[in-house]
């Protein structure tokens, strides 16, 4: 059945064994004209079976929108449930401690983060049994950020000291192809340092103070000497003074007092 343009309560006619629009005179359908009169009319067959196939895509279209509308509310209802941004960090892994503080800084301020699980430039490629990060392993994790890249309302970028690699470019294109605001750290936070590691920065303060221990050790050593050689010195002095003059005496007063000062002052 053809259509025109016209109004949908534009007057119809019949004409020549057609229905003929009123306004613009388009033949709109062949009828078939029941005893003579022009009121009552019925579509021929060809005419039928495109209205069926009308109808029938009518119908397919009503329940593809009624499909459609009942997702559209599930997804509502499922966004209602987040009354917090989520946000998706991208960036390498070298940079483990500003994945860490930055994680927490987000989670403060509000945010529903989502980051990596593994590390791939540390414990021997990230995985759980630390056996080296494959090729293909490392493509399906890279895949699964970008699953996380989907979830997100916006995209917070680690360019630690402006450095982007590879798979963070990649997942910056794949979020701004789905339109997602994209935000860098190297931009908001001028001068960025990336936090110590705590575990290398303890590790460090023990080497240190087992550094101290040993130099404290070896004084104390130095000074048990020293005052084991000022007893003797004045063990023998004191023998002298008594008048024994067949002690050997390997010291003098004045090598007393030098001794005793070393030993004061830690010296050997």
């Amino acid at each position: 059945m053809a259509s025109c343009e016209c109004k949908d309560d534009r007057p119809l006619r019949i004409e020549r064994g057609y229905l003929v629009c009123g306004v613009c005179g388009l033949r709109l359908a062949p009828v078939n004209i029941v005893d003579d009169d022009p009121d009552e009319w019925t579509p021929c067959e060809g005419c039928a079976e495109k209205d069926a196939e009308v109808e029938s895509a009518r119908k397919a279209r009503d329940i593809a929108l009624d499909i459609a509308e009942k997702k559209d509310a599930e997804i509502a209802k499922f966004k209602s449930r987040f009354t917090a941004p989520i946000v998706c960090i991208c960036g390498s892994t070298r940079f483990r401690q500003a994945w860490i503080w930055e994680n927490a800084r987000l989670t403060d301020s509000g945010c529903i983060v989502l980051a990596v699980g593994l590390w791939g430039h540390h414990n021997g490629g990230g995985n759980l049994n630390g056996v080296a990060l494959t090729d293909e392993r490392k493509a399906f994790l890279d895949d699964l950020h970008k699953r996380k890249v989907d979830l997100c309302d916006w995209v917070w970028v680690l360019d630690v000291g402006g450095y982007i690699g590879e798979s963070t470019r990649s997942e910056i294109a794949y979020a701004e192809k789905l339109g997602k605001p994209i935000r860098y750290l190297s931009k908001e936070i001028q001068n960025y340092t990336e936090p110590d590691d705590p575990l290398v920065a303890m590790t460090k303060r023990a080497e240190a103070a087992e550094k101290r221990v040993a130099e404290l050790t070896d004084k104390v050593a130095n000074r048990k000497t020293a005052l084991r050689g000022l007893l003797i010195g004045i063990s023998i002095h004191n023998e002298r003074m008594a008048g024994r003059t067949d002690i050997p005496i390997p010291r003098i007063e004045g090598q007393v007092v030098d001794a005793a000062r070393m030993a004061l002052s830690g010296g050997a």
